[in-house]
């Protein structure tokens, strides 16, 4: 039996009660291993989750998304939601109004909040601030990335890391 921690709403849950949890919400885990380890030793692992918000928010963004975030608040985890707003700038719809598409972010915040998601331990990031701040860090990386690598190059690294 795995070490006990103790979550959110104070109900006592083990490491392996936790892996079960977190991984029902995947259809794979590449190292379930590694990620039984992490729940092992340490009692309230971080859990990153990419999101574009949307004018018309579908199924899996909302109500998915939601019982995702449920399961892994449940699991005791601390969740971050990154929200994608700086990429949305290209979305030819909405345009390059950060503003406008932070505001359509707000509003899918109060989707999944009428949906039941627990904000209690969920951090949400904004791309744009996080580009903003590590800026001088992230675009020379980014150019440096961009001047060596074909997207055909780096699709072909993408598939070979997804089937090794």
């Amino acid at each position: 039996m795995g070490r006990q921690f103790s979550c959110r709403d104070n109900v006592v849950i083990n490491s392996d009660e936790k892996f079960a949890v977190l991984r029902s919400i995947g259809d794979e885990c590449i190292y379930e291993d590694e990620l039984l380890g992490l729940l092992k030793n340490k009692p309230s692992p971080t859990c990153c989750v990419w999101f574009e918000p949307s004018t018309n928010m579908d199924i899996e963004q909302g109500i998915m998304k939601t019982i995702y975030v449920n399961r892994m608040v449940k699991a005791g985890c601390a969740v971050k939601i990154v929200t994608a707003d700086w990429f949305l700038q290209r979305h030819y719809k909405i345009g390059n109004n950060l503003s406008k598409i932070r505001n359509i972010g707000y509003l899918n915040i109060e989707m999944w909040k009428a949906a039941g998601m627990d904000l209690d331990r969920v951090e949400l990031v904004w791309l744009s601030d996080e580009l903003n701040l590590h800026a001088v860090d992230y675009w020379p990386v980014a150019m440096d990335v961009s001047r060596r690598y074909t997207m055909t190059r780096i699709a072909r690294y993408y598939f070979l890391l997804l089937h090794f």
